[in-house]
């Protein structure tokens, strides 16, 4: 093991690495900043979208863009619509609400930067219904001196589709580091009833899902033929889009609740097939039959994932609902036991930790969310404590074959209700965004393998304000969770 202070080095380097990608990254984007107001005469031919295809790259002409009138006259909005279901969202205001020159977001000179230069003082939600349920939170695009948010969203599936955007936070408060009031939310939609995308041509086909048959099954097939995909497999996340069921019956009907949406959408990944009989509507038998022991830590979210896993290997076919709030708790199915050890901030020390998981098969740990709650949490220092804890893990006695599993960080909704506020709650969705985007390949060098709980989680977060306003308890979202971890545990390999 590490000595402490080599580890925070060591961090230190690793943070500075991968906050350079992601600069070199936005950095490396060439499209225009500028807005423009006209159709273009080099239009390109439509290309019809496919849940499970590679994606073209995004049109860079061909485009035609139109106001959308805004609810709140600060700011102004375009569309610019290229292909099918292919469009790009602009929103500017007056360019010096973005000079910010008195604001300092962070201590860290280097986050600070990005921040003000990547994603600006406003915090938005994107999200789209119908031919695909997406959530799109930091921009594509941001521009200081003309201070325009824009965002290039390219969905996976022809047929109807319905956008609408919410103001969430001014004045960085998204991802300040310096404040220590509670960063009220606004959660503000700022179009009167969500905007249509324009159609897409007749031969586009709009792809539903139906899992009732144990594995994801589109109609009609697509081009590449969802059972001509490899198995889903590897250590890093796998990326998906939510394409609507057959429940879905009129993609006009954009819900309003969470139980508008319940049932209506399902997690395809885009190159790849689940192929474990741990899926949904299936016996969950050749996952349990033999001795295996599963370890789950962490925060409430790693205790939902537990309960969620155990739920589906004891064979019940429906989501999960309700989690009871328990410290430590124990579960089986067939001949698999589980046990969760609630630890929201890591603080079981090193020799404990490796006398826990010294005979588990599988652990998997949440952990990070808490960190974020406190007033004046920093970036650097949630990824050292919690960066900290997961390199003990590789380090123990274990068995041979172990798998670790970190599931990241889940999306958070925007709360105003009076705990959050009495408690000056500072964990916001925009916190997450970022901090899932630092330390997921941190933990993949530390040997981990990981499972993006915020992307799969995001396209639900206004949902769980309809629920208990944290998990994601009842949606698709947690299926897909599970789907993944059982995955990634070997739990059903033979």
């Amino acid at each position: 093991m590490l000595p402490q202070r080599s580890l925070r080095l060591y961090l230190l380097a690793v943070f500075t690495l991968v906050l350079g990608l992601l600069i070199y990254f936005w950095c490396s984007l060439t499209w225009p900043l500028s807005s423009p107001s006209h159709p273009l005469s080099s239009a390109i031919s439509p290309t019809c979208p496919s849940p499970t295809g590679p994606l073209s790259p995004f049109p860079s002409t061909g485009y035609t863009c139109q106001p959308l009138t805004s609810q709140n006259p600060t700011f102004d909005i375009s569309l610019c619509s290229y292909s099918c279901n292919t469009f790009s969202l602009h929103i500017s205001r007056p360019s010096s609400s973005c000079s910010g020159a008195e604001w300092t977001v962070s201590s860290d000179p280097r986050l600070d930067r990005y921040i003000k230069r990547f994603l600006g003082p406003d915090a938005f939600l994107l999200r789209t219904d119908g031919a695909e349920r997406g959530v799109w939170n930091s921009p594509t695009r941001f521009s200081q001196e003309t201070c325009v948010y824009e965002w290039d969203v390219q969905l996976r599936n022809g047929g109807a589709a319905w956008a609408q955007v919410w103001w969430e936070f001014p004045n960085y408060l998204s991802v300040m580091e310096n404040n220590a009031s509670w960063p009220e939310v606004i959660h503000e939609p700022l179009l009167a009833e969500p905007f249509q995308l324009p159609a897409c041509p007749e031969e586009c086909q709009t792809y539903t899902a139906n899992i009732s048959s144990g594995r994801v099954v589109l109609s009609p097939p697509p081009p590449s033929l969802l059972l001509d995909l490899p198995p889903c497999s590897g250590g890093e996340p796998i990326q998906g889009s939510y394409i609507p069921t057959l429940a879905m019956q009129d993609l006009s009907q954009v819900p309003q609740t969470a139980q508008d949406i319940i049932g209506k959408y399902t997690f395809v990944p885009h190159s790849c097939r689940w192929a474990h009989p741990g899926l949904r509507y299936t016996s969950p038998e050749p996952c349990t039959f033999k001795p295996k022991k599963v370890f789950v830590t962490g925060d409430s979210h790693g205790r939902v994932a537990h309960d969620a896993l155990m739920h589906r290997l004891n064979g019940h076919w429906s989501t999960l609902t309700e989690s009871e709030k328990m410290g430590e708790k124990s579960d089986s199915a067939g001949l698999v036991e589980s046990v969760f050890l609630w630890d929201p901030v890591g603080a079981t020390e090193p020799e404990r930790t490796c006398e826990l998981i010294a005979d588990k098969d599988v652990v998997a740990v949440s952990l990070g969310m808490w960190f974020s709650a406190a007033e004046g949490s920093r970036t650097a220092e949630a990824l050292d404590l919690i960066l900290s804890h997961l390199e003990v893990y590789p380090r123990c006695p274990r068995l041979e074959n172990q798998k670790l599993i970190y599931l990241g960080v889940p999306a958070h909704p925007p709360r105003s209700d009076h705990f959050v506020q009495e408690a000056k709650d500072h964990v916001t969705n925009g916190r997450m965004e970022l901090w899932s985007a630092l330390v997921l390949p941190l933990a993949r060098q530390e040997g981990w393998e990981v499972v993006d709980a915020f992307a799969l989680t995001n396209p639900y977060v206004l949902e769980t304000l309809d629920l208990d306003s944290a998990h994601f308890t009842g949606t698709e979202a947690l299926d897909a969770l599970v789907d993944e971890i059982i995955g990634k545990s070997g739990l059903c390999e033979v």
